[in-house]
């Protein structure tokens, strides 16, 4: 993004990660993994009830939020931990309403999105009996190692919002003029 953070790119007037917290907010309790507490991005969780996760290991990659965000969450009495990432343009209310529905038919299981083309995405929700498998990941590469291993609920959905992000300025001006 050349130093931008495209956690503050705006998607229908607000920024993304404000908007996709407000949107998970209607799953249930939200913690949102940070470098540090003077961090920028603090200032977008202001109007929300979200919870600060504090990621001073964060150069260590995605799976360094994701341990932090887990050892938090295991304090709560959290059947189930909702995982994504902060930059899903296209994801909505309702893309979390249907995948938190689905989780709430059995919490004992993974369910994740998919996007129109069959590829998996985010949301991703993990029940508390395996986060003890969460322990095991390095580097960058999230769920990825752990999904492969577990019998997953998809909840299938006609467009790319579980998938598509966008990481350069070009790919935010050329999905902003497509809207």
């Amino acid at each position: 993004m050349r130093g931008r953070d495209k956690l503050f790119e705006v998607v229908e007037d607000t920024p993304i990660l404000t908007r996709l917290v407000h949107f998970a907010q209607g799953c249930g309790a939200v913690y949102v993994t940070l470098p540090e507490p003077n961090h920028p991005r603090h200032d977008l969780l202001t109007d929300t009830q979200a919870v600060p996760i504090y990621v001073p290991d964060a150069a260590d990659g995605m799976s360094a939020s994701i341990k932090r965000a887990c050892a938090a969450v295991s304090e709560t009495s959290a059947k189930g931990m909702m995982i994504l990432t902060g930059d899903l343009p296209d994801l909505t209310e309702t893309h979390f309403a249907q995948i938190c529905a689905k989780w709430a038919e059995d919490e004992t299981r993974y369910v994740q999105a998919k996007d129109q083309d069959g590829k998996p995405g985010h949301p991703v929700i993990i029940p508390k009996s395996s986060w003890d498998d969460i322990e095991t990941l390095q580097g960058d590469i999230g769920l990825r190692n752990i999904l492969r291993k577990r019998r997953i609920e998809y909840v299938s959905y006609k467009d790319y919002g579980p998938t598509l992000d966008l990481d350069t300025p070009e790919a935010w001006d050329t999905w902003r003029a497509a809207r």
